[in-house]
């Protein structure tokens, strides 16, 4: 895997074996880091960084909080509306 820092990619990054990123956008600065990942051959071991931005987890955590919003909030004491005095 190879990336410039855009976003969180430092971040997930960080540590992961078989992973560069780049210090700039320049072609020949991408290139070269491609070429090290390459000659190191092997697979990334990024997908654990990257696993809880799964789209069916991230899909399921937007669901529960709609439904958090949703449920209706259940008081130990209903609260009665203030009575006007005459």
């Amino acid at each position: 895997m190879v990336s410039v820092p855009v976003g969180d990619v430092a971040t997930r990054l960080r540590g992961v074996a078989g992973c560069e990123l780049c210090a700039d956008e320049r072609p020949e600065t991408i290139a070269a880091a491609l070429e090290r990942v390459l000659r190191r051959g092997g697979r990334a071991a990024g997908r654990a960084a990257v696993r809880e931005l799964d789209e069916r987890l991230l899909t399921q955590r937007v669901i529960d909080v709609y439904r958090s919003v949703m449920r209706p909030v259940r008081t130990a004491h209903a609260v009665e509306a203030p009575r006007a005095v005459s």
